[in-house]
């Protein structure tokens, strides 16, 4: 695709692997819409400074894992659809419990993946 801009519109459910995937989209043009959704805010997640420009315009503070958040984490002007949506989300293991470990990882990505097929 040398030569070739497409623009597209792309949702991502970050995490720390989902910052420099958005930073990736961000810093080279390669949407017209970029969401970032996380449930953290940006100025508590330690953020190295090259992800901060991206956050900055495109943010939206979510639980992505809890479905009344997701009609407006999906929610674009003119009825218009995400052609991409990237779930980076999850939470490691260590130290939770089995049910909040489901919630935040298995759930998460069952939600997100039904509202994205909508």
């Amino acid at each position: 695709m040398i030569g070739l801009a497409i623009l597209l519109t792309s949702l991502v459910v970050t995490g720390y692997i989902g910052r420099f995937l958005t930073n990736h989209i961000h810093t080279n043009s390669l949407a017209s819409t970029l969401r970032i959704v996380d449930k953290q805010l940006p100025q508590l997640a330690s953020l190295a400074p090259e992800h901060k420009d991206a956050c900055s315009e495109n943010f939206m503070q979510a639980d992505a894992s809890r479905p009344p958040s997701l009609s407006r984490v999906f929610d674009l002007p003119d009825g218009q659809r995400f052609d991409y949506v990237f779930n980076c989300g999850g939470e490691t293991r260590h130290s939770q419990d089995d049910e909040v470990y489901k919630l935040r990882s298995y759930e998460l990505s069952l939600n997100v993946a039904q509202d994205a097929a909508r």
